[in-house]
């Protein structure tokens, strides 16, 4: 499960096929809940500088909940880490900011999609 905030219905998708690509990839039910924000690059930076001492935009940023040391992750592994009201493990936030996606895509040469896929 996927809570997005800030996040056009494009992006959306996008970050929901990565979601199920990696559940698919990794064996792992559909356990997890996860928080996507897309911000600006004024955004991601007070972020980046209040949480990490960085006072740089940056592409990425993300905030575990979990510290995961093997595959496969149950719930009764993290017992505490549970959402009562989703029942879903709560696997953490990512903050991405899409100035930074579309910069680097054309950097690299390919699709601002495949940008922020790989984000």
């Amino acid at each position: 499960m996927i809570n997005f905030y800030n996040t056009p219905e494009k992006q959306q998708k996008l970050m929901k096929a990565v979601y199920r690509a990696a559940l698919k990839h990794f064996s792992q039910p559909d356990i997890f809940s996860v928080e996507i924000e897309i911000v600006s690059a004024d955004e991601i930076r007070e972020v980046n500088k209040n949480e990490r001492g960085v006072d740089k935009v940056t592409d990425v940023l993300s905030f575990p909940t979990l510290v995961i040391k093997s595959l496969p992750v149950t719930k009764k592994q993290f017992p505490t880490d549970i959402d009562y009201e989703s029942g879903k493990l709560m696997l953490g936030d990512i903050i991405i900011c899409y100035e930074k996606v579309k910069e680097q895509a054309a950097e690299y040469g390919h699709s601002e999609e495949r940008e922020a896929a790989y984000l």
